[in-house]
């Protein structure tokens, strides 16, 4: 044999070995279960080959065989390495595919019956090319026909595993790939399923545990009771809102926004919470005399609510924090409130990465509205200080926008508290904000647009145009005035009376009360009741309307209907009372059921200037100690007397007005003779069927603040013996 084709024959030798060894290598990605043992045994079959070199063609022939065969091998490994690649499935799982195989009965027989012929073929092979050379070249025509019946054997072997059709090794392999993709595709959905399952059921109970937080559910800028904060008309306060716009865009966490009573704070805060939508967080609109939002005690706990409703990313972190932290009671103080139920879910969402790239806006409108600050004037400070220390622990992710009004001065109190929030503040005042001339053209324009949306002030319009100059001098910047006085002028009765009421308004001769609001408030009152038309009993009969308006504790109002229960004031004597005060209250007198409509203040200036003796006179003013003793007598007579199907909604089973809110007005009322003498009698005589109806469970269930103050007041204006009894 040439020196060339012994190299060739190496050549050939040395490229099936390695593409035996290769096979081997790809068994272990792959290790379809009886393909090993069939590799290592064409080794075998190869290395026995490898000594006959003497018959060279013969040893080729053999080589390709052994490389067919090979190729049949590589073809099985790559289709389920390949399909294992394409169903992305793990280490784990891909393990669990090959061994698949082997519950295959056939593919078993078929492995078995090639490992069994190949270990025949090297049995056969072993004699071939043994002893000394001189001997191995006596036996080189035996080896020769060894050879080629190995080769013949070899050829079978292939022709029978690589081409018979659905039987071949390959088909085979693909048949068991074929059911094992669809037993892992099924097994795959069902796993998805259950962990779906699973995802739905844990923010199922996440949901059921942030529901469970105590929460105002009036709090949020979307509440129907906060629609008249939401009446921004279109391009007015530009200046405002580029500002905070400034400020939203600035590293400052913190923004104050101050002004006087009817300049719009919180028709500028509602836009606000209205155009940043999506990074809203939470937004809290304070309302005087409101049980829900009229202090701080749910303050902190509907904030983390609102973030778990509208932040995805904080649910599972509030929820777990809400559960651990309702372990210690419903109502705890705020600085334990604030730590469970936001610091804590916040820093660990933080510690989590899911912060880092979102921002949260919080709007807390009207802090000067919170009642707390008359009763307990650091209340609200260390309200607002918790809370802007929580917004400076997170500055990157919260933004907190405040209104007030600037007395109180809640928050001077905090700035002097901590200096640091100075650096990181923004305080705007509306007063240095914008300039007059840009209020009074805002005002004008929202004077014209109300006055031209009735036929009849359209027309005046166009004849007149300085009625809106005029009045718009007359608002002197104040725009509560400047709606209340147009919504004044343009529910008249013709166009004859609208102008009667705009010289009314435009009348000097401030008798009562402190500025422009004050009088338009005055003229509302004395054109629709003029004090030398009012004889005593009707005189009472309007104290005790406008005792409902300033001091009623349910932030919707109430329906006439309900008032002539409790009060017994009827229906037909009462609507034609709060039409003529439209002006100044929420009353739909178009609604298909009047007396079904509930009635409110506006705005809650014309609560305080009812309940302020220097401001609205003698003639009109709510006495609020004496009116709520007189409410709270109504209430506590109401249930007493009334039918328990009386007092629940339907078949919701909520209770109404009297039954939860008389407590309201007895903690804030005077000890009169009358409400002394109906709680005495109440209480002692009362069968406790009937008194679990004024301890109804909706309200005094888990409120104790509420209980607290009942008994306290008991127990100082009328004996410690029946808050004895009543505690019980």
């Amino acid at each position: 044999m040439s020196s060339a084709r012994k190299d060739a024959l190496a050549d050939v030798l040395d490229n099936v070995y390695t593409a035996l060894d290769k096979s081997r290598g790809l068994l272990g990605i792959a290790p379809v279960p009886g393909l090993a043992a069939a590799v290592d045994l064409l080794l075998g079959i190869l290395d026995q080959v490898k000594k006959m070199k003497a018959n060279a063609e013969t040893v080729e022939a053999v080589s390709r065989e052994i490389q067919k065969l090979n190729d049949v091998i590589v073809e099985v490994i790559q289709r389920v390495d390949r399909r294992a690649t394409r169903l992305r499935m793990k280490s784990e799982e891909r393990q669990e595919m090959v061994e698949a195989f082997s519950a295959s009965k056939e593919w078993r027989q078929r492995v078995a019956h090639l490992r069994n012929e190949l270990e025949d073929l090297r049995e056969k092979a072993v004699p071939c090319g043994q002893g000394p050379w001189h001997k191995r070249l006596l036996r080189s025509i035996r080896d020769e026909d060894t050879l080629n019946a190995i080769r013949a054997d070899l050829a079978r072997i292939v022709e029978r595993y690589q081409l018979s059709g659905v039987l071949s090794i390959e088909a085979l392999a693909e048949q068991s790939l074929v059911y094992v993709e669809k037993t892992y595709v099924e097994v795959k959905a069902m796993a998805m399923a259950h962990k779906a399952e699973a995802i739905k059921q844990q923010a199922e109970r996440e949901q059921k545990i942030v529901d469970a937080i105590p929460h105002a559910d009036t709090a949020g800028f979307k509440d129907a009771s906060n629609t008249d904060k939401s009446y921004y008309l279109s391009g007015t306060r530009k200046v405002v809102f580029d500002r905070l716009e400034e400020w939203a865009s600035s590293e400052k966490p913190v923004c104050f926004l101050v002004g006087a009573a009817g300049m719009g704070k919180s028709t500028i805060a509602s836009e606000f919470c209205r155009r940043h939508e999506d990074k809203l967080g939470a937004s809290f609109f304070f309302r005087r005399g409101d049980t829900g939002v009229g202090s701080t005690a749910m303050f902190f706990s509907s904030i983390a609510y609102q973030l778990a409703q509208l932040r995805p990313e904080l649910r599972s972190y509030i929820a777990q924090a809400a559960q651990s932290h309702s372990r210690a009671g419903r109502s705890q103080r705020m600085q334990y409130a604030v730590a469970d139920l936001l610091h804590e879910p916040l820093r660990e969402a933080t510690d989590a990465g899911l912060l880092s790239k979102s921002r949260a806006y919080i709007v807390v409108d009207a802090l000067d509205e919170c009642t707390e600050s008359e009763s307990q004037p650091d209340l609200v400070p260390e309200c607002l200080h918790l809370l802007l220390s929580c917004v400076m622990a997170f500055p990157s992710f919260l933004r907190v926008l405040v209104t007030s009004r600037p007395q109180p001065d809640h928050i001077g109190a905090v700035l002097r508290r901590n200096s640091a929030l100075r650096d990181a503040s923004i305080q705007l005042s509306l007063y240095d904000v914008e300039e007059r001339q840009a209020i009074d053209r805002d005002i004008g324009e929202l004077i014209r647009t109300r006055l031209c949306a009735v036929e009849e002030g359209a027309r005046w319009y166009r004849k007149d145009p300085s009625i809106v100059t005029r009045l718009t001098q007359q608002s002197d910047g104040v725009f509560v005035y400047a709606r209340t006085a147009v919504d004044f002028i343009v529910r008249s009765a013709g166009i004859a009376q609208m102008k009667h009421r705009f010289q009314l308004l435009l009348t000097p001769g401030n008798t009562y009360g402190l500025g422009h609001l004050d009088l338009l408030y005055r003229t509302v009152l004395e054109t629709a009741f003029p004090p030398a038309d009012l004889d005593p009993v009707t005189r009472e009969r309007i104290r005790l309307v406008l005792a409902w308006i300033a001091l009623c504790q349910y932030r919707y109002g109430l329906t006439p209907r309900r008032v002539e229960l409790i009060s017994g004031i009827p229906c037909r004597e009462l609507i034609p009372i709060l039409a003529k005060l439209r002006s100044a209250l929420v009353f739909d007198l178009g609604a298909e059921d009047v007396a079904g409509t509930r009635f409110r203040a506006m705005h809650v200036t014309f609560r305080d200037f009812l309940v302020d003796r220097a401001r609205c006179g003698d003639v009109y003013h709510v006495d609020a100690p004496l009116m709520h003793a007189r409410l709270a007598a109504d209430c506590l007579k109401c249930v007493r007397d009334s039918p328990r199907r009386r007092l629940v909604f339907g078949s919701t089973n909520r209770v109404i007005y009297p039954v939860f809110n008389w407590v309201d007005h007895v903690v804030q009322a005077s000890p009169t003779e009358e409400l002394v003498g109906l709680l005495r009698e109440i209480f002692t005589s009362v069968s406790a069927e009937r008194a679990a109806i004024f301890f109804c469970q909706e309200r005094f269930g888990g409120e104790l603040r509420a209980s607290t103050a009942l008994l306290r007041w008991v127990d100082r204006h009328v004996g410690r013996n029946l808050a004895k009894v009543m505690g019980k």
